[in-house]
């Protein structure tokens, strides 16, 4: 490995989300007594930023499933990525923590 390589730069949202969690291990070395030092004590991280979501139309979804990209199978298996998601309402990021009971929650409530 290279070691002269610089970092990648991360966004805000990677670096609070980051925060938390070492923040959430501080605080649980200090309930259980393993240091008494709180580095976040007069730290604040600031929130993710979101912009505004974009919603394709029922018919732009149709467009892009018959779409042909058979002579690009790697395509295909992102466009069917894609149009799962939008069905579901999650991001891609959210893709690797799915269970098959998150995927009948999201479904239930865009039923009702």
């Amino acid at each position: 490995m290279d070691d002269s390589r610089s970092p990648a730069v991360r966004s805000g949202n990677t670096l609070s989300s980051k925060m938390k969690i070492l923040r959430t291990f501080f605080l649980w070395a200090l309930n259980n007594e393993y240091t008494d030092k709180n580095p976040f004590r007069k730290y604040s991280i600031k929130s993710e930023v979101y912009g505004t979501p974009y919603y394709i139309t029922l018919a732009e979804r149709k467009q892009l499933h018959e779409a042909d990209l058979s002579a690009h199978p790697h395509l295909e298996r992102q466009r069917d990525i894609f149009i799962f998601l939008s069905v579901i309402g999650c991001r891609v990021s959210d893709l690797w923590s799915m269970t098959k009971v998150n995927v009948l929650t999201n479904l239930v409530s865009k039923l009702n």
